[in-house]
């Protein structure tokens, strides 16, 4: 049975990644200053573009969000579906056993009808 990661490891927890994720923001936001006060512009359309980085970068945090928990969804899904596979096929596995013992019982009987003398 092929079985699919949960992303995520035994409930501990790490400081570190939320100090790289802290790290990656402050970082984000460096740059986004920098792209800003870069730019040929004037302060309206500087502020306009500092609104727009903000927004799309808060939108992007979500979907980021949303796409690993359909992941985590998704995988938890595909075992389920693996184990109800497998569990199909040994059921598959026992119908076909009995469907032959009842054919061998069958064949016994129509011997046992055969072989018995007619009461007349």
């Amino acid at each position: 049975m092929e079985t699919f990661p949960h992303h995520s490891q035994e409930n501990e927890y790490d400081p570190t990644e939320d100090i790289l994720k802290e790290l990656a923001l402050q970082n984000d936001a460096l740059n986004d200053r920098l792209a800003i006060n870069a730019m040929d512009a004037t302060a309206e359309e500087k502020a306009l573009a500092e609104a727009t980085i903000s927004s799309l970068r808060e939108e992007n945090r979500v979907l980021t969000i949303e796409s690993n928990a359909l992941k985590i969804s998704r995988d938890s899904y595909m075992n389920r579906e693996a184990e109800l596979i497998g569990q199909c096929k040994r059921f598959q596995a026992v119908i076909k056993k009995l469907n032959k013992q009842i054919e061998a019982l069958q064949t016994q009987l129509n011997k046992r009808v055969e072989e018995e003398p007619l009461p007349f």
